[in-house]
């Protein structure tokens, strides 16, 4: 580890006064002046401290993270010729910048989908008169809330602990009380959400993506009527979200969106003039781009704009998926059966934008693993398929070679995407594909193959994020499905975001996206796993690897590749999992006949 930066640095930092200044301006100096290092993998970090100094007292969402980041840029460019400070210095400011900049950048794609959720939650919870309890200031009795509006108590614990997640409320010691957190940001917020209009349940995917299309001035009246929304910002600091960014999220989220179902998403690059790409923009439409800072006052596309527009469409498609739970929530909060299941339809692209650069890597890994083994590939299988994006890449580099090819998916929407792709030729031409197979039920699978005649001796599966969808998952479930995967033969590769507990999630702020995909997982009786085990928490659901040890797979670490970490910085206990882990493993009958070691390779990620 380094040292930290002389005591002066952060006064001669404050000095250059460098644009725009901004109201945080010497707190941001005095993060920029911190302890940085860099981690292992050779990323740069910051301490502890500074990272929760951004989290509450450098606001970087919307608007104010491209601010920052243009303070940032106005670092760069004198950087290389500051006078005054060392080259010492000057490498620990290039880290803390570096590091800054990811987290406005992350947080710019990571937090619309959590405010989207609070946008709907919040607003029917205002409805059922559940927020007015915690408006008193004291602590609420969760048993009594629940006996006295005869709540689903699974269903509403589920509410509390995103809320709480997200910085809104805190739990006593037993998780029996909750109360609203210090945040000046809870009060107001829960004080002014109004209840649920007509306009929230709309179907704005498809609205705006009519009128991008044709500027018709009716849908431009609707959209004005929603997207002009009357909030004002606040003057807040800390990442804790106020009602402005909770209803400005919402729309930023089916904005990006419907850009993205219309395929315009790719022509937003930094510095196009919005209006050149987007010739119909309605003047709310305009407001949520420039409050988001997503375009400048000269409606040019900033760099977080680009970010999003290229990053965004994936994380934000798999949470608005679950559309259909959140139409159905009240219901399920009042103790009444709905029947919902999530609608991948319309966002098998945007979703599978979120698995291609995992897929890359997957697929390097895979070639890796046959030239260092010399294993022949006889059977290529792709599960929870989407537009199979992996046998697309797999496929662009072996043409030539004899493989089957082989999609799967539970849902009808997917497998059409897919031999859509089949037929413009992005996909294998012999490809052959299994609807209603369920990830969690493999013998569907394995039926259908071995009526194909296909030996999966040396066949591979790739998945991604597709087992977490198990419904009602056990660690006995899933380690069976695991178990009966590895007794076909399959060599199987895949991709898992990783579990985090709500501690967690409050720690990183915005750095990660795991509050919403945790919750609306939690609400669909799906289950996230761990990637590390962590004392304490043993009792919880195995990690990924404990659930593979058991089932007879062995966890190749050589290629076993994985995302950034959670947390830009050190803990103290040195727990710091990666956001999501592309997990490589082989039945223990092939490693042995591989004469592969797996002590020496199914070690900790």
């Amino acid at each position: 580890m380094q040292k930290p930066p002389s005591k002066d640095f952060v006064t001669r930092l404050s000095q250059l006064q460098i644009p725009p200044r901004l109201q945080w301006s010497s707190v941001f100096e005095e993060v920029l002046a911190g302890f940085t290092s860099e981690n292992k993998e050779g990323f740069p970090i910051l301490s502890e401290e500074s990272f929760f100094t951004v989290l509450d007292e450098v606001p970087h969402l919307f608007v104010n993270g491209w601010l920052n980041w243009t303070v940032i840029q106005n670092y760069k460019k004198i950087l290389p010729n500051m006078i005054g400070f060392s080259s010492k210095e000057k490498t620990s400011l290039q880290r803390a910048l570096k590091v800054v900049e990811n987290l406005i950048f992350t947080a710019a794609i990571t937090a619309p989908s959590d405010l989207w959720i609070l946008n709907r939650l919040l607003k029917i919870h205002k409805k059922m008169g559940l927020l007015e309890p915690f408006l008193r200031g004291d602590w609420v009795d969760i048993d009594k809330i629940t006996e006295h509006y005869r709540l689903n108590q699974e269903r509403y614990f589920y509410d509390l602990e995103f809320f709480c997640s997200r910085g809104l409320i805190e739990w006593n010691t037993k998780k029996t009380q909750a109360r609203l957190t210090p945040s000046p940001s809870t009060f107001r917020l829960y004080s002014e959400i109004p209840v649920s209009q007509g306009l929230d349940s709309e179907d704005w995917i498809n609205v705006l993506g009519r009128f991008l299309i044709n500027g018709d001035n009716d849908l431009r009246r609707k959209i004005d009527s929603y997207f002009n929304f009357a909030v004002k910002p606040s003057h807040k600091r800390d990442w804790v979200p106020d009602h402005f960014e909770v209803e400005l999220g919402a729309r930023v989220l089916l904005l990006v969106l419907a850009l993205r179902s219309l395929n315009l998403t790719s022509k937003l690059s930094k510095e196009t003039l919005c209006l050149d790409a987007l010739p119909h923009l309605s003047s709310g439409l305009i407001s949520t781009l420039t409050f988001s800072g997503l375009v400048d006052t000269q409606l040019k596309v900033t760099a977080t704009g680009e970010r999003v527009f290229q990053r965004g469409p994936g994380p934000f498609g798999i949470i608005y998926a679950y559309l259909p739970y959140l139409n159905q929530h009240e219901k399920r909060l009042r103790g009444q059966s709905a029947g919902e299941w999530v609608e991948r339809g319309k966002n098998v692209s945007a979703s599978q934008d979120a698995n291609n650069k995992s897929f890359k890597k997957i697929i390097h890994s895979l070639h890796q693993f046959q030239e260092d083994h010399q294993y022949k590939l006889n059977v290529f299988i792709e599960h929870a398929i989407g537009e199979g994006e992996a046998t697309r890449l797999h496929y662009l580099q072996h043409k030539n070679e004899s493989i089957d090819y082989i999609g799967a998916d539970l849902e009808d929407a997917a497998i059409e995407k897919a031999l859509e792709n089949q037929k413009a030729g992005r996909l294998p031409p012999q490809m052959r594909f299994v609807r209603q197979a369920d990830i969690g039920k493999p013998e569907g699978l394995l039926a259908q193959l071995k009526k194909w005649s296909l030996s999966l001796d040396h066949g591979v599966m790739v998945v991604g994020n597709g087992f977490h969808e198990v419904r009602q998952q056990t660690n006995d479930k899933m380690i069976t499905i695991f178990n009966k995967y590895c007794e076909a033969g399959l060599v199987l590769i895949f991709t898992e975001e990783s579990g985090l507990n709500t501690d967690d999630l409050l720690e990183t702020g915005w750095n990660t996206y795991h509050a919403g995909f945790r919750y609306v997982h939690d609400i669909s009786g799906q289950g996230l796993r761990p990637a590390l085990s962590r004392k304490g928490y043993e009792n919880q659901r195995y990690t990924w690897k404990k659930c593979l040890a058991l089932s007879g797979y062995v966890l190749l670490s050589k290629y076993t590749t994985k995302s950034r970490s959670i947390f830009p910085h050190p803990k103290s206990d040195g727990y710091n999992p990666s956001i999501s882990v592309n997990y490589f493993c082989i039945p223990q009958k092939l490693a042995v006949k591989l004469n592969i070691l797996t002590g020496s390779h199914n070690s900790d990620l």
